[in-house]
């Protein structure tokens, strides 16, 4: 799989303009998606711009992708470094719903924060978010 450009966001934990931002700090997301040939892929980025955080766009890209009918949908959240609690509601539903249709959610890339995010959110059936460490083993875990 050939990589894919993305584009760069700050560093975890700082602005654009080199001011620290706390771990807390809900940023506001980007949304990227493509349609592959195996799975359908989104990577959220990091919007530091001021403004509430928009999850409709999100929750829009995750419909799209759970109705698109692949057999997984690939999260690379590389670019994001933690995630507000509706948004990882989001992302638990959207697991839940795949797994009814046996598809799977596969994070890629998620930092500490961010999987502390999704721990406190989780919900329904004590199951485990299936994350991977790269976008390869993603395509590893799906020809499996």
């Amino acid at each position: 799989m050939a990589a894919l450009p993305l584009p760069t966001a700050p560093a975890v934990g700082t602005a654009t303009t080199g001011s620290r931002i706390s771990p807390s700090h809900r940023y506001r997301m980007i949304v990227y998606h493509e349609l592959l040939a195996e799975a359908y892929l989104l990577v959220l980025a990091a919007d530091p711009t001021p403004g509430p955080v928009p999850e409709a766009e999100l929750a829009a890209q995750l419909r799209h992708a759970v109705r698109s009918d692949k057999r997984a949908v690939w999260v690379d959240c590389r670019l994001l470094p933690t995630l507000s609690r509706p948004a990882a509601r989001l992302l638990w539903a959207c697991h839940h719903r795949l797994r009814r249709r046996h598809a799977r959610l596969v994070l890629c890339r998620v930092s500490a924060p961010l999987a502390e995010a999704l721990a406190a959110a989780k919900s329904g059936p004590a199951t485990e978010l299936c994350q991977v460490l790269s976008l390869d083993e993603a395509v590893a875990q799906l020809r499996d």
